[in-house]
């Protein structure tokens, strides 16, 4: 056909034809035993036109012959029209199919690059607003458990940008630690060293003389880690012996030290601390607190891999130490002393209400503060000195003088003051529920409000007036107003118990009834708002999974009643507002361009918290008893004037006696019978003058100042109610 076409002969591709129809001609001769006799002989008869030339090749009529049995019907119409018309069906998922399916992204090297640079750039923020934090609590400008809060929220806000980014640089040979190393090299390169001085040859290899360089690239951490996890062996603990790599000297001045004596200031660090996380994943369950660097180990000690985001958290463990150095034990005795007073106030609080009961506050309620005491307890024994003391007599190694009580506390600023946190947390929401319960403080407190306006008591109490400044108007008084005159004083004191005036008119000539309102008792309202956002569960690492965005701080930020101004000369001026600031909502913001970094955010949050801290820290169970001791007090004072007003009726148990106020308020309202009378009143203001004009009434003050709160403050002067 070729030929006939005026296309030139082509002996190759006719050689390839030729083997192709002698394929077809051996497929017919071993399908030869299935023709019928008839056609196995037609077959055999014809012969092959260019049998001469080549076994295989064969006639055009011999392959028309093969489809000689074949019938083709032409397609009905029937189904012609369904083909047609039939609908297209699109490939649909599995049902309950848990896996999504997607394309790989391809990243170039000038992407990851960019990408790591800017998260470099990140980063390095993060770290210096955190020294920033430290050397304010060195300095004695932050509290410790605030200081600890907001950097663990740092780190794990810098966990979330790690692991956007961290995917992407474990493409690349030994993932992030490969990519680390060769941003040093550029960094490096950038900087004026050369590749020489960079690269060493030599078993170890590590350019000790470029530290600052191998720290602002985290080599430094994520050598030592390695290290570790080469080291950790699944049946046993990595105990150290001491003095190993040394003696760590945190007097010592870290700038003056060469790069290799950085290192292995470092190394002795990070390696005894390794000791200290590894015994409280294996051997010690409900280790009370955990931050970013105990949650990391975890994974570390899980899958033997080093995270970058285990690797910048422990950098940040190296920067607090940098920062602080001796000062380090310095915050550990202020956590020991602040959880040895919570103890102490617990004990006292049990102690007081051994026989005086409330229905309001179950026995149950008292074994939680019970075990609140005894994990202060169990903390002060180091229970991982503990574990590694016992496994190391069972190993016959005798236990070393040098392995010291709470190494993992001096050494981490951070867990030490989140302790403390979550136990003066704990603290605070049992010394507002027992007041609460017993209504000691908020009581009291309308029964000073009317003495102060009815300029019956000329000094101030200054306890009632700074645990008022911390609750906050709100907090006390219904309406957010303090009561002036005295007939509205009594109305708040029965809206406050949850009464109606009646139950106390009722009562004049038989027991105290039960007419309460429909609102019922009102307590303190729900304080620190920032603080309380950091929950037991954040702090002990049950929320460890949790994923910390910017706009979740940012919301919680929001209901901050802290106003932080910031003059020119370079002081920060906090005040306290009854209601969040106005203007910042209580939602996260939508206008990703009004995000602030998250940086600015931790700068915020540290203000926050520090500016709570005094309220979260105020000893309200000690102010508890000393108002009920004062309640006591004034009805032994009235007691002769209130059985002749009332009858001996008018009490008969001990936690009745906030209806004590409730008399003595009525009573000077004239609100029974139109007649006031002001003796009552009277006879509690004597009582009142030994708060107001002797250190009685300072006990909290006294007792916070030793806890090294600074207290200072300014009380307004009440307006006097005229006649």
């Amino acid at each position: 056909m070729r030929t006939e076409s005026g296309a030139e002969p082509d002996s190759e591709g006719d050689e390839k034809h030729g083997y192709f129809v002698g394929v077809l001609q051996a497929v017919r001769d071993s399908l030869r035993p299935r023709m019928t006799p008839e056609e196995a002989a037609a077959s055999a008869d014809k012969p092959s036109p260019s049998s001469s030339t080549s076994p295989f090749q064969t006639t055009a009529e011999d392959l028309g012959n093969k489809f000689a049995a074949l019938n083709v019907d032409d397609p009905s119409q029937t189904f012609i029209d369904d083909f047609v018309n039939a609908p297209v069906e699109r490939p649909k998922a599995q049902e309950q199919d848990p896996v999504a399916y997607a394309a790989e992204e391809q990243v170039s090297l000038e992407e990851m690059l960019f990408s790591l640079t800017l998260l470099m750039n990140d980063l390095m923020k993060i770290r210096s607003r955190i020294e920033w934090i430290w050397s304010n609590h060195r300095d004695g400008f932050f509290d410790l458990g605030a200081a600890a809060v907001a950097t663990n929220v740092a780190v794990a806000l810098a966990r979330g940008m790690i692991d956007e980014v961290e995917p992407m640089l474990n493409r690349y040979e030994r993932g992030a630690y490969g990519v680390l190393n060769k941003f040093f090299l550029v960094l490096g390169l950038r900087k004026g060293y050369t590749l020489d001085e960079l690269v060493l040859d030599g078993d170890d290899n590590f350019p000790y003389d470029l530290y600052e360089l191998t720290n602002e690239t985290y080599l430094v951490a994520y050598r030592l880690l390695v290290s570790c996890a080469d080291v950790l062996q699944p049946s046993q603990l990595p105990l150290i012996k001491e003095g190993l790599f040394g003696h760590y000297d945190a007097k010592s001045d870290h700038t003056k030290k060469s790069g290799r004596q950085k290192f292995l200031e470092d190394q002795i660090i990070i390696m005894e601390l390794f000791t200290e996380f590894i015994t409280v994943i294996r051997c010690v369950p409900g280790y009370p607190v955990e931050d970013e660097v105990l949650r990391g180990m975890r994974v570390l000690e899980k899958t033997k891999t080093v995270p970058f985001s285990l690797v910048f958290a422990v950098q940040i463990l190296l920067d607090i130490n940098h920062t602080m150095r001796d000062t380090t034990r310095s915050s550990f005795n202020i956590m020991v002393q602040q959880t040895s007073a919570v103890e102490t106030h617990l004990k006292s609080y049990l102690e007081y209400h051994k026989n005086l009961r409330i229905d309001n506050w179950p026995a149950s309620n008292d074994m939680a503060l019970k075990q609140l005491i005894q994990r202060i307890q169990w903390m002060g024994s180091d229970p991982i000195h503990k574990v590694k003391s016992k496994i190391m007599k069972s190993m016959g190694v005798p236990v070393s003088p040098q392995m010291e009580l709470h190494r993992i506390l001096i050494y981490s600023p951070v867990l030490a003051g989140m302790y403390l946190y979550r136990t003066r947390y704990d603290m605070w929401e049992a010394g507002i529920a027992i007041a609460n319960a017993w209504g000691s403080i908020t009581y009291t407190a309308h029964l000073y409000n009317a003495l102060r306006h009815q300029n019956l008591v000329q000094g101030l109490w200054p306890d009632m007036d700074l645990t008022l400044s911390l609750l906050g108007e709100s907090s006390v008084w219904v309406g957010d107003e303090r009561p002036i005159g005295i007939g509205d004083c009594f109305k708040k004191f029965c809206l406050q118990m949850g009464v109606t005036a009646s139950a106390f008119t009722t009562n004049r000539r038989k027991k105290i009834g039960t007419l309460h309102s429909r609102a019922g008792p009102r307590g303190i309202k729900d304080g620190c708002p920032v603080s309380s956002k950091f929950t037991a569960e954040f702090i002990s690492g049950h929320e460890s999974e949790l994923n910390w965005t910017p706009e979740m701080v940012q919301d919680i930020l929001a209901r901050s009643r802290s106003l932080v101004e910031e003059p020119s000369d370079n002081r920060l001026i906090m005040s306290q507002l009854d209601a969040p600031v106005k203007g910042k909502g209580k939602g996260p913001q939508k206008d990703k361009t009004d995000m602030p970094t998250a940086e600015e955010l931790v700068k915020a949050l540290i203000l926050a918290l520090h500016f709570e801290s005094l309220e979260m820290a105020f000893p309200y169970t000690l102010m508890h008893r000393w108002c009920w001791n004062l309640l006591r007090q004034v009805k032994n004072e009235c007691d002769p004037l209130l059985r002749e007003l009332y009858t001996p009726a008018y009490m008969d148990r001990e936690n009745q006696l906030p209806w004590v106020i409730g008399y003595i308020l009525m009573a000077a309202s004239g609100i029974d019978g139109g007649v006031q009378d002001g003796r009552l009143l009277k006879a509690a203001a004597d009582v009142f003058s030994v708060m107001t004009e002797t250190e009685a009434g300072m006990v909290s003050i006294v007792v916070m100042k030793k806890l090294g709160f600074d207290i200072g403050f300014e009380a307004e002067e009440p307006d006097i109610e005229k006649e």
